[in-house]
């Protein structure tokens, strides 16, 4: 979760309208994960409608009702999100508080599974899913086989790696899919225990990255239990993550949270950011949100110009570094204002990231400034990545983009659109259980 306020945001629609703050309003996610404790104070705000696997399997509606009273690692997983900060009175929070969670309670195959999970898909179109299991995609989220059009943002797992194998997630090559790594908590070096794909095969490479070390969560609780699970109580040092002095230590202690690291936490935080760009773009398809995401990352790691073109590029962190952290670094900013200067000028996926910029005013964020940039420029159209299948071509700087799609609009409804203000994503969880990520 954040550490600290969010920053100020302000923009003015086409039409004059003002608007401040993108928290996520009016979007709703799903996560496939185990039950959370959604009446901690921080998740009461929460929960959008939820279903159990276990029968009889009802839809359950109000906040937490029909969901298991103990906290599992769907606490954490939720709390990524959705968490409002309020027991710490804001500075704990999600990166989309106002955003409302589609729960679908455990991975197996009961009867039910496909009808219920499609039904958060007709009744609320979420344009994201996020999971942290080991389950794969099309398995955990059984609409994908039917064709769903929505993004699936995948945990690579805790196994760790040097390249030699494959150990992340495997995608199967499906578009709709981000298998997403963890990097220490300051986004410095990819943690050592989130899976690697191997070297020589991009297939099983993970699309990219987002922090996982020393995260605040929501505590979850013991069966039968108030008390917090011992094996992640703040304080600790989880293994493949930089020890913290004292100081940021301290800065990360509170009584109403814990400390925990994983890629578990990694994919919400993924999830969170295309919550954001659906808001301010509810109509976004969902192959443009891949695009955004795959070509705003940052460059983190020290890169060599490996294509010998004279610069160092996003595609020379992808062909050194790709096999641990994908195209790079998450950074919500960027990909939500290109997001929004698509919604706000009828642009291409394309032009969004050629022509996307925020400019600063009396200490606030304000969206794209000024007029519409000219597209296409007169001397070089960036050019479009590849499916992640393949290797994608060169593109300059943080300018790498893709072609737009031709897919129809997702038709997202949601509340007006606004500002994102983080630039990485933040919270993440370690579980040892063989079934979690």
């Amino acid at each position: 979760m954040h550490a600290g306020a969010l920053a100020s945001a302000h923009w003015a629609d086409a039409d004059g309208t003002e608007h401040v703050g993108v928290l996520g309003d009016g979007v709703h996610f799903v996560t496939i994960e185990d039950p959370a404790t959604l009446g901690h104070d921080d998740l009461r705000g929460c929960y959008g409608k939820g279903y159990t696997s276990v029968p009889p399997a009802p839809p359950l509606e109000g906040p937490g009702n029909g969901l298991s009273p103990l906290a599992g690692h769907g606490t954490w997983t939720t709390g990524t999100v959705c968490g409002t900060g309020t027991a710490s009175a804001g500075h704990y929070r999600g990166l989309a508080p106002q955003s409302k969670v589609l729960f679908y309670v455990g991975v197996g195959s009961d009867p039910g599974k496909r009808a219920l999970q499609q039904g958060f898909l007709d009744d609320f179109d979420p344009p994201v899913v996020t999971a942290s299991t080991v389950v794969p995609p099309h398995e955990a989220f059984l609409p994908l086989a039917d064709g769903a059009d929505v993004l699936v943002t995948w945990a690579a797992g805790n196994e760790g790696g040097d390249g030699a194998e494959a150990f992340a997630s495997d995608a199967k090559g499906d578009p709709r899919v981000l298998v997403v790594a963890a990097t220490q908590w300051d986004g410095t070096a990819v943690a050592t225990y989130s899976s690697r794909g191997a070297g020589s095969d991009p297939t099983t490479w993970p699309h990219l990255s987002a922090v996982g070390c020393h995260i605040v969560a929501i505590p979850r609780t013991q069966p039968g239990s108030s008390t917090p699970y011992a094996d992640a109580l703040a304080g600790s040092t989880p293994q493949g993550c930089r020890p913290l002095d004292a100081n940021e230590r301290l800065a990360m202690l509170t009584g109403s949270y814990q400390q925990v690291t994983g890629t578990s936490f990694a994919a919400p935080s993924v999830a969170a950011a295309a919550v954001l760009m659906a808001q301010v773009n509810p109509a976004i398809a969902t192959a443009d949100l891949r695009t955004l995401l795959l070509n705003t990352t940052d460059v983190f790691l020290p890169t060599a110009d490996k294509d010998g073109d004279g610069a160092v590029t996003r595609h020379d962190f992808w062909l050194e570094h790709g096999y641990a952290a994908g195209r790079g670094l998450l950074n919500v900013t960027a990909a939500v204002t290109a997001a929004h200067y698509m919604a706000r000028h009828g642009a291409t996926a394309e032009e969004g990231l050629a022509c996307a910029a925020v400019g600063l005013e009396d200490g606030a964020l304000r969206l794209n400034p000024g007029p519409r940039c000219i597209w296409p420029p007169t001397t070089e159209v960036p050019p479009a990545s590849l499916n992640h299948t393949g290797p994608p071509e060169a593109g300059t700087g943080n300018a790498s983009s893709a072609s737009s799609t031709s897919q129809p609009s997702r038709g997202q409804s949601a509340g007006s659109p606004a500002l994102p203000l983080l630039a990485s994503a933040l919270l993440v969880a370690w579980r040892r259980a063989r079934h979690h990520r």
